[in-house]
């Protein structure tokens, strides 16, 4: 994930910062822009920095408990997503702005697996009560990174659903796979299908049951490192991660301490996702004429008989009518190269020639990518 970073330096997709300010954040920001910005933001999430940061996330619960209270004494059902959506809001203007934003008082996946697994729900509550009561009842930094159980249920939460199910990148310079007479050109697309890898049998048996013991220090050792990557390594690994997974920590604290969560009867379970995709004509239009402005179509130089890539206008359809997402269409072309024995695969996702990498191996030994969400 080290060595050949050059050749995947920047995220795939278009973005135009001078139209729309806002799209030019981290994640989206390419070559020399995306270094000096990351320069610039990494010292905010050191350990000692999130120290100073706890007391302020910490603080933000109290609103949460509020609301909470007050549903459980009316007896109403409570819209997790939008609680917690609001929660998340205040802890971002605390502590990157400093401001008070009440939005907890002001007007998902993850709770909806607690309130189906209740023994789950038991064993991660008996955690939280007994770090707490190592440390006089009261949250604290050195508490949250003591919840051993909690981090699992985590890590098994974002398995199943993964922040981005695919994951892209551009290759800026021609690369050849190491080992092999594969060649990815200069602007191919390289995807990483990581709902699919997560919900391999291979690496997950029984991969839609919700198991936290997964990530346990000794079965983790039992699998590749990236058969779990929700938010991608190297470089451009997710800079808020370690916050990210600190304010789930608080966030679940506070909750799980408090009250025992049920499923309401308008819940849906399983949990459906929208699968319908916002696309103007102006994106859709600048996205073929961005692949057909080359003089020649980027295609992969794959030895036999690896692949022979296809079009797939179809398969395109279907997402933009809402029928699939992305991270469910290249789940499906990874499942046929695998069960072809392939460890590459590539398709034509409208005029662009896509890479999908098939084995975690060849995406870490072969050190030929760097993939991350990044804020």
């Amino acid at each position: 994930m080290q060595q050949d970073f050059q050749h995947f330096v920047n995220h795939s997709g278009i973005s135009n910062e001078e139209n729309d300010p806002l799209n030019g954040h981290l994640f989206n920001l390419k070559d020399a822009k995306w270094r000096n910005m990351r320069i610039k933001l990494t010292p905010t999430f050191t350990s000692g920095k999130m120290k100073m940061m706890f007391q302020t996330l910490a603080d933000c619960t109290i609103g949460l408990k509020d609301v909470m209270d007050d549903s459980a004494t009316h007896q109403k059902p409570v819209d997790i997503k939008d609680i917690l959506g609001r929660f998340t809001t205040d802890i971002i203007g605390s502590v990157a702005f400093g401001l008070e934003c009440n939005t907890i008082k002001n007007p998902d996946a993850l709770f909806r697996k607690y309130a189906t697994n209740p023994d789950i729900q038991d064993k991660l509550r008996d955690e939280i009560n007994t770090v707490l009561a190592k440390h006089n009842d009261e949250l604290t930094y050195e508490g949250m990174m003591e919840m051993t159980y909690m981090e699992q249920v985590l890590h098994e939460t974002l398995r199943e659903y993964p922040p981005l199910p695919l994951l892209t990148r551009t290759c800026t310079k021609d690369y050849t796979i190491p080992n092999t007479s594969i060649r990815i050109k200069k602007g191919v697309e390289v995807g990483i299908p990581v709902i699919a890898i997560h919900t391999d049998p291979e690496y997950y048996p029984d991969p839609m049951r919700f198991d936290p013991e997964r990530f346990s220090e000794e079965n983790k050792k039992m699998r590749h490192t990236f058969t779990w990557i929700p938010f991608g390594e190297g470089p451009r690994l997710c800079i808020g991660l370690r916050f990210g997974m600190l304010q789930s920590k608080v966030g679940l604290t506070t909750l799980l301490k408090n009250y025992k969560i049920k499923v309401s009867k308008m819940t849906k379970v399983p949990l459906q996702f929208d699968k319908s995709v916002s696309c103007d004509l102006t994106t859709i239009a600048t996205t073929i004429l961005d692949c057909i402005s080359e003089n020649e179509i980027n295609i992969l130089e794959l030895e036999p008989p690896t692949l022979s890539p296809t079009i797939s206008l179809d398969d395109v359809k279907k997402v933009l009518l809402g029928l699939i997402t992305f991270g469910e269409q290249f789940q499906e072309f990874r499942k046929k190269f695998k069960c072809r024995g392939y460890k590459h695969g590539g398709v034509y996702v409208i005029l662009l020639g896509t890479y999908i990498s098939i084995d975690p191996e060849i995406i870490f030994h072969k050190n030929a990518f760097n993939i991350s969400l990044t804020i």
